[in-house]
């Protein structure tokens, strides 16, 4: 299973805020815990893991944008996104 995980801790583009070192201690307590799960419990719950978070977290990003008005796979949701930001109290449109 470990060909299956690809640490891109140090090039991923999204999460630029947070340093480098909590990145690589991020992915490196996902790779324990993935680890610790097939070694305790066995392979079916390990990989169970591995495609289970990701597909849950996809599910609810389609469902999630789908209910506001956004294109999922696409930034540009034909304003949807502008008219979320506006009707959030306290933020504006140039604020997004």
């Amino acid at each position: 299973m470990a060909d299956l995980r690809c640490p891109d801790a140090g090039v991923g583009h999204v999460e630029t805020i947070r340093p480098l070192w909590t990145r690589i201690v991020r992915w490196l307590a996902n790779l324990a815990i993935t680890d610790l799960l097939g070694v305790t419990v066995g392979r079916p719950w390990t990989v169970l893991r591995i495609l289970g978070l990701p597909l849950a977290g996809a599910t609810f990003h389609l469902a999630w944008c789908l209910k506001h008005g956004i294109h999922p796979l696409d930034t540009h949701g034909g304003g949807g996104r502008r008219r979320l930001s506006v009707a959030r109290p306290g933020r504006t449109e140039s604020a997004s």
